[in-house]
């Protein structure tokens, strides 16, 4: 069995995200793709609430049958990819695991210092590195969408979000405050 893994913070999911997951369904012979939200980013930037990002990437990932919302991170203390990728190969033995990054500028960055250590437990495949095609995912960043998000530009929003996101987000009145910028950590509801 060969299981996909996108880790990021989906903070918040954008086109870029399904972009790659559907990338990576189309091209690899997977049999599941576990999309996994961080629960706690190692370089303490904003996330949004937990319970808000995994409503999120449920409608972002919704129709898409093989993949899979894993949110066992919620339960890795350290937020440390390298973590959870030891996790999740306890749990699943018999499985061959593949991380795909190019995700996430932030998290590629810990997938390159910790490389040697991942590669005895998955296959970490690259995607869309040194393309010029219209899945770039560098125009998905997240601070581009928090800034539009800000400034209310909703029209250049539904290039990058899903109409469904951009609704909770508006409903929510998410990444709307300018203290939301601010480095912090996350927060679990009670």
């Amino acid at each position: 069995m060969q299981i996909g893994i996108i880790r990021g913070s989906f903070n918040p999911p954008n086109y870029g995200h399904i972009f790659a997951a559907l990338y990576a369904a189309k091209t690899y012979s997977l049999d599941s793709l576990f999309i996994c939200p961080i629960y706690k980013n190692p370089t303490d930037h904003v996330l949004e609430s937990w319970d808000n990002r995994v409503s999120m990437i449920r409608m972002a990932y919704q129709g898409i049958p093989m993949c899979k919302i894993d949110t066992t991170d919620e339960t890795n203390k350290s937020g440390a990819c390298l973590d959870f990728i030891k996790n999740t190969k306890q749990t699943l033995q018999k499985a061959s695991l593949v991380l795909f990054s190019g995700i996430e500028k932030e998290l590629d960055k810990e997938i390159d210092h910790n490389e040697e250590e991942l590669l005895k437990l998955c296959s970490i495949i690259p995607l869309f590195k040194d393309t010029n095609d219209k899945y770039d995912l560098k125009n998905y960043s997240d601070k581009r969408i928090k800034k539009l998000i800000g400034k209310e530009k909703w029209d250049s929003l539904a290039k990058m979000l899903p109409v469904s996101i951009i609704k909770f987000i508006q409903s929510h009145n998410m990444y709307m405050k300018e203290e939301e910028l601010v480095v912090s950590t996350p927060t679990k509801k009670k």
